[in-house]
Order: C-alpha cells, then structure tokens, then sequence
C-alpha cells in the first residue's frame, strides 16, 4: 500500500507551487474545507479558524460517547493547530457537570476568550 504513495499527492505536502508557504494546520483545514465541497480559496479564513479557542468537556462515565472519543477529537484539534481546553469529569455521564463543568466553561470564556461575565449589557 505504501508503495504506491507518491508525495505529490500529499494534501500537507508545502510546495504547491504556487510560491506560499502554509502551516500544516490550514493546510489540514483546506484539506477538510474541500472535502466537504466548501470554498478553500480563503487561506485567511482558515487561518483564522485556527485562533478560535475550544473547550471539550466529557463526562467519564458516558455510555452514548464514550470518553476517548472527546480526548482524541482533541488531539487531534490540538494536533492541527487549535488551542484546545479538554475536561474529563469523573463522576458524570453524558450530559454536563454542575456546577463545576458550567464554572469551567465561564473561566474558560474569561480567560481564553477575554469576555467579561461581570457587567450587564443593558
């Protein structure tokens, strides 16, 4: 199988020829973008895809998903550039965790993202 690998068909492959050097994560993120027949022509847009921070929360006890599914989606949004948050709380099943995993998430909105929970809109 590996044989018949040839590298010009490698999707991460950097020279395209085309003079533009990409990281490997919005190279990933292209990659994915056309496979699901979406527009790839804006690096910029995939780029900034990559600043968005994720918070990942799963329940150790959750018998629909199983946990390591949540660690491996992320690692591998780690592994393609995002800055990922992962949360794996012991004693819950599959729904969220309170009241630590809803504090988790508002810390993780403070920090991460810069958003201040302590003033009203109105």
């Amino acid at each position: 199988m590996w044989k018949d690998y040839v590298e010009e068909d490698d999707p991460f492959t950097q020279d395209k020829g085309d003079g533009v050097e990409k990281s490997p994560a919005v190279l990933a993120t292209e990659f994915v973008r056309d496979l699901l027949n979406m527009d790839t022509s804006t690096s910029q847009e995939a780029a900034t895809t990559l600043t968005t921070p994720v918070f990942l929360g799963h329940g150790a006890l959750d018998e629909k998903k199983p946990p390591a599914i949540g660690k491996a989606a992320a690692d591998t949004l780690h592994a393609a550039g995002h800055d990922v948050t992962w949360q794996l709380y012991p004693d819950l099943g599959h729904w969220y965790q309170v009241p630590e995993g809803i504090d988790d998430m508002v810390d993780f909105l403070k920090i991460k993202v810069g958003w201040d929970m302590t003033t009203s809109p109105c």
